[in-house]
Protein backbone atom coordinates (compact mmCIF):
# COMPACT_ATOMS: atom_id res chain seq x y z
CA UNK A 1 0.00 0.00 0.00
CA UNK A 2 1.49 3.51 -1.04
CA UNK A 3 1.75 6.12 1.64
CA UNK A 4 -0.78 8.20 -0.43
CA UNK A 5 -3.38 5.14 -0.46
CA UNK A 6 -2.48 4.61 3.62
CA UNK A 7 -3.20 7.88 4.51
CA UNK A 8 -7.06 7.77 2.50
CA UNK A 9 -7.21 4.73 4.87
CA UNK A 10 -6.56 6.07 8.04
CA UNK A 11 -8.92 9.63 7.21
CA UNK A 12 -11.78 6.98 6.61
CA UNK A 13 -11.12 5.10 10.07
CA UNK A 14 -10.57 8.19 11.42
CA UNK A 15 -13.74 9.62 10.07
CA UNK A 16 -15.47 6.37 11.40
CA UNK A 17 -14.49 6.44 14.77
CA UNK A 18 -15.23 9.87 14.89
CA UNK A 19 -19.10 9.28 13.73
CA UNK A 20 -19.57 6.43 16.04
CA UNK A 21 -18.69 8.75 19.24
CA UNK A 22 -21.08 11.03 18.29
CA UNK A 23 -23.31 8.18 18.05
CA UNK A 24 -23.08 6.70 21.59
CA UNK A 25 -25.10 8.51 23.97
CA UNK A 26 -22.05 8.08 26.76
CA UNK A 27 -20.43 10.58 24.41
CA UNK A 28 -22.97 12.76 23.07
CA UNK A 29 -25.55 13.75 25.93
CA UNK A 30 -26.72 17.53 27.83
CA UNK A 31 -25.81 17.14 31.68
CA UNK A 32 -28.67 18.56 34.12
CA UNK A 33 -26.94 19.34 37.08
CA UNK A 34 -29.91 20.79 39.17
CA UNK A 35 -29.75 20.26 42.77
CA UNK A 36 -33.29 20.32 43.62
CA UNK A 37 -33.83 17.54 41.70
CA UNK A 38 -32.48 15.46 44.60
CA UNK A 39 -35.21 13.31 46.32
CA UNK A 40 -34.14 15.07 50.00
CA UNK A 41 -35.79 18.47 48.25
CA UNK A 42 -39.18 18.43 49.17
CA UNK A 43 -42.13 20.73 48.46
CA UNK A 44 -40.01 24.08 46.95
CA UNK A 45 -37.40 24.07 50.34
CA UNK A 46 -34.45 23.91 47.25
CA UNK A 47 -35.66 26.41 45.02
CA UNK A 48 -37.12 29.28 46.83
CA UNK A 49 -41.09 29.11 46.96
CA UNK A 50 -40.99 28.10 43.20
CA UNK A 51 -42.34 24.89 41.78
CA UNK A 52 -39.83 22.91 39.06
CA UNK A 53 -41.33 21.42 35.52
CA UNK A 54 -39.76 19.53 33.15
CA UNK A 55 -43.35 19.53 30.80
CA UNK A 56 -41.34 21.27 28.06
CA UNK A 57 -37.79 19.32 28.19
CA UNK A 58 -36.84 18.65 25.00
CA UNK A 59 -36.29 15.06 23.77
CA UNK A 60 -32.97 13.66 24.15
CA UNK A 61 -29.99 11.68 25.83
CA UNK A 62 -29.44 13.09 29.60
CA UNK A 63 -27.36 12.71 32.17
CA UNK A 64 -27.22 13.61 36.00
CA UNK A 65 -24.84 15.14 37.75
CA UNK A 66 -25.13 17.55 40.56
CA UNK A 67 -24.79 17.38 44.34
CA UNK A 68 -28.41 16.24 44.28
CA UNK A 69 -27.74 12.73 42.62
CA UNK A 70 -26.67 11.68 39.33
CA UNK A 71 -29.28 8.33 39.26
CA UNK A 72 -32.75 8.50 38.95
CA UNK A 73 -34.38 6.28 41.67
CA UNK A 74 -35.55 2.59 40.89
CA UNK A 75 -37.59 2.90 43.90
CA UNK A 76 -40.90 4.56 44.62
CA UNK A 77 -40.42 8.35 45.44
CA UNK A 78 -43.74 10.13 47.85
CA UNK A 79 -45.33 13.04 45.84
CA UNK A 80 -43.96 16.70 46.56
CA UNK A 81 -40.16 15.51 46.08
CA UNK A 82 -37.33 16.66 43.83
CA UNK A 83 -39.29 20.39 43.90
CA UNK A 84 -42.02 18.99 42.07
CA UNK A 85 -46.00 18.20 42.78
CA UNK A 86 -45.01 14.94 41.02
CA UNK A 87 -41.87 12.99 41.34
CA UNK A 88 -40.82 10.60 38.20
CA UNK A 89 -38.86 7.22 39.58
CA UNK A 90 -38.08 4.14 37.20
CA UNK A 91 -40.13 1.22 37.59
CA UNK A 92 -37.31 -1.54 37.41
CA UNK A 93 -33.41 -2.13 37.84
CA UNK A 94 -31.03 -0.15 35.98
CA UNK A 95 -28.65 -2.07 33.32
CA UNK A 96 -25.43 -3.12 33.65
CA UNK A 97 -22.81 -2.15 31.32
CA UNK A 98 -23.00 -5.55 28.80
CA UNK A 99 -26.88 -5.05 28.76
CA UNK A 100 -26.49 -2.05 26.67
CA UNK A 101 -29.70 0.30 25.96
CA UNK A 102 -32.66 -0.87 27.80
CA UNK A 103 -36.13 0.15 27.89
CA UNK A 104 -37.88 1.30 31.23
CA UNK A 105 -40.95 3.11 32.22
CA UNK A 106 -40.48 6.35 34.50
CA UNK A 107 -43.67 6.72 37.06
CA UNK A 108 -45.13 9.46 38.43
CA UNK A 109 -46.52 9.80 41.94
CA UNK A 110 -49.21 11.62 42.67
CA UNK A 111 -51.01 11.43 46.30
CA UNK A 112 -51.30 7.55 47.12
CA UNK A 113 -50.78 6.44 43.48
CA UNK A 114 -47.38 5.76 42.66
CA UNK A 115 -47.67 5.33 39.38
CA UNK A 116 -50.29 7.66 38.07
CA UNK A 117 -48.67 8.72 34.96
CA UNK A 118 -45.77 7.61 33.31
CA UNK A 119 -42.88 8.00 30.29
CA UNK A 120 -41.05 5.26 28.28
CA UNK A 121 -37.23 5.97 28.66
CA UNK A 122 -34.27 4.41 27.85
CA UNK A 123 -31.21 3.97 30.10
CA UNK A 124 -27.72 2.95 29.21
CA UNK A 125 -24.81 2.26 31.85
CA UNK A 126 -22.04 3.97 30.79
CA UNK A 127 -19.54 2.17 33.38
CA UNK A 128 -19.21 4.64 35.94
CA UNK A 129 -22.95 6.82 35.25
CA UNK A 130 -25.64 6.37 33.52
CA UNK A 131 -27.54 7.98 30.84
CA UNK A 132 -30.90 8.44 29.53
CA UNK A 133 -33.34 9.28 26.43
CA UNK A 134 -35.86 11.49 28.08
CA UNK A 135 -38.85 13.61 26.68
CA UNK A 136 -41.48 16.06 28.18
CA UNK A 137 -43.14 15.25 31.47
CA UNK A 138 -47.01 13.99 31.39
CA UNK A 139 -47.94 17.24 33.84
CA UNK A 140 -47.10 20.42 34.90
CA UNK A 141 -44.97 20.97 37.70
CA UNK A 142 -44.00 16.45 37.02
CA UNK A 143 -40.43 16.09 37.44
CA UNK A 144 -37.62 13.46 37.08
CA UNK A 145 -35.92 12.76 39.95
CA UNK A 146 -32.44 12.22 41.38
CA UNK A 147 -31.08 9.62 43.53
CA UNK A 148 -30.27 11.32 46.92
CA UNK A 149 -27.08 8.63 48.39
CA UNK A 150 -23.82 11.07 49.51
CA UNK A 151 -20.71 10.88 47.42
CA UNK A 152 -17.34 10.10 49.26
CA UNK A 153 -16.84 14.06 49.79
CA UNK A 154 -19.86 14.48 52.04
CA UNK A 155 -18.98 12.22 54.35
CA UNK A 156 -21.72 10.83 56.75
CA UNK A 157 -25.56 12.58 55.92
CA UNK A 158 -28.94 12.40 57.25
CA UNK A 159 -31.25 10.41 55.64
CA UNK A 160 -35.12 9.48 55.96
CA UNK A 161 -36.21 5.93 55.50
CA UNK A 162 -40.06 5.22 54.53
CA UNK A 163 -41.39 2.59 55.07
CA UNK A 164 -44.48 1.26 52.69
CA UNK A 165 -47.99 0.05 54.12
CA UNK A 166 -50.93 -0.64 51.44
CA UNK A 167 -50.75 2.12 49.49
CA UNK A 168 -49.33 4.55 51.32
CA UNK A 169 -45.77 5.30 50.41
CA UNK A 170 -44.14 6.60 53.59
CA UNK A 171 -46.85 5.75 56.21
CA UNK A 172 -44.10 5.64 59.11
CA UNK A 173 -40.38 6.27 58.78
CA UNK A 174 -36.60 6.40 60.25
CA UNK A 175 -33.70 8.89 60.43
CA UNK A 176 -30.71 7.13 59.31
CA UNK A 177 -27.00 8.28 58.51
CA UNK A 178 -25.68 7.04 55.30
CA UNK A 179 -21.43 7.15 54.41
CA UNK A 180 -20.05 6.39 51.02
CA UNK A 181 -16.92 4.23 51.70
CA UNK A 182 -15.59 4.42 47.58
CA UNK A 183 -17.32 1.07 46.49
CA UNK A 184 -19.81 0.96 49.07
CA UNK A 185 -22.11 2.07 51.70
CA UNK A 186 -22.62 1.88 55.07
CA UNK A 187 -25.82 2.68 57.05
CA UNK A 188 -26.79 3.61 61.04
CA UNK A 189 -29.50 2.38 61.55
CA UNK A 190 -32.31 1.73 64.50
CA UNK A 191 -35.42 -0.84 64.84
CA UNK A 192 -37.89 -0.62 62.42
CA UNK A 193 -40.93 1.12 63.41
CA UNK A 194 -43.76 -1.72 63.36
CA UNK A 195 -43.29 -5.42 63.62
CA UNK A 196 -42.37 -7.18 60.23
CA UNK A 197 -41.57 -3.59 58.87
CA UNK A 198 -37.79 -4.45 57.47
CA UNK A 199 -35.30 -2.62 56.04
CA UNK A 200 -34.76 -3.36 52.03
CA UNK A 201 -31.69 -3.67 49.78
CA UNK A 202 -31.77 -3.18 46.13
CA UNK A 203 -29.97 -4.51 43.03
CA UNK A 204 -27.41 -1.95 41.58
CA UNK A 205 -24.35 -2.48 38.86
CA UNK A 206 -22.33 -0.36 41.00
CA UNK A 207 -22.59 1.91 44.17
CA UNK A 208 -24.66 4.74 43.58
CA UNK A 209 -26.83 7.69 44.65
CA UNK A 210 -30.39 5.41 44.33
CA UNK A 211 -32.92 6.80 46.72
CA UNK A 212 -33.61 5.53 50.48
CA UNK A 213 -36.90 4.79 50.82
Amino acid sequence: MSPAELRVVLLILGFLVTDSALGDPCVNHTVLDQPWRSTDCSNTECTGGQWMDDRYLAVGWYRFNSSGGWKIPDTIVPEYRCSGYYPGWIRGPHPNVGEGEVNRTVCFTWSIYTCSGSREIRVKNCSGYFVYWLGPAPWSNAVYCTGSHPNVEEGEVTRTVCFTWSIYTCSGSREIRVKNCSGYFVYWLGPAPWSNAVYCTGRSPFPSDTAVW
